[in-house]
């Protein structure tokens, strides 16, 4: 298998290696991307040059074409209420080198604990919240970005790539908790 690089070259074995040293690490979210492929090359483009050190997509993959865009980005994936196709997107995923796709994910990332989910199934949403076992919690779903708190959890919707009244994903810098969404050309039309 080939090792999987961030923008800047680093492998992703090393990034993975400083998670437990509490590093700067900046990464992006984003979700509903729904293969509207304009928008989604647009917020590509975007995160090369963002450079994170890791990008986390919230579900509604649609399609492996959508995949295909984040290749050479270090990102993982969970599937959403869109993905009818998981063992195709399975197979996509594999054949790119990306981590496997799950319903949902647990990360330690700079030494905070991240629950990453699309949030249609609002059992494992609320499970996740009322445990008040993670930092952060990353979900789509809704089409809406949003950033709210519930006791020590910050909940973090990156907002849409389709569908939405703006077209955005989210940047967080996990040492200053400094959050920033990054809003798309609004003339992009849902493909």
């Amino acid at each position: 298998m080939i090792p999987l690089l961030t923008p800047s070259g680093t492998r992703l074995i090393d990034i993975l290696a400083l998670y437990a040293f509490n590093i700067d690490m900046k990464i992006a979210i984003i979700s509903d991307t729904h293969d509207n492929i304009n928008a989604v090359e647009q917020g590509v483009a975007e995160l090369f040059r963002l450079k994170p050190e890791l990008i986390i997509h919230c579900g509604d993959i649609s399609s492996p074409s959508t995949m295909e865009r984040f290749q050479g980005l270090p990102i993982r994936f969970v599937f959403g209420n869109c993905d009818w196709d998981e063992p195709l997107l399975q197979a996509e995923a594999k054949a790119l080198g990306f981590e496997p796709i799950e319903h949902t994910l647990q990360l330690e990332l700079a030494n905070k604990k991240i629950f990453v989910c699309h949030g249609d199934r609002a059992n494992v949403y609320q499970q996740a919240v009322s445990s008040q076992s993670f930092d952060y919690i990353f979900h789509g779903h809704t089409h809406m970005a949003s950033d709210s708190k519930e006791g020590n959890t910050r909940i973090i919707n990156p907002g849409a790539l389709y569908r939405a009244q703006q077209y955005t994903f989210a940047q967080l810098d996990l040492s200053s908790d400094k959050l920033s969404y990054i809003t798309l050309n609004k003339g992009i039309a849902d493909s």
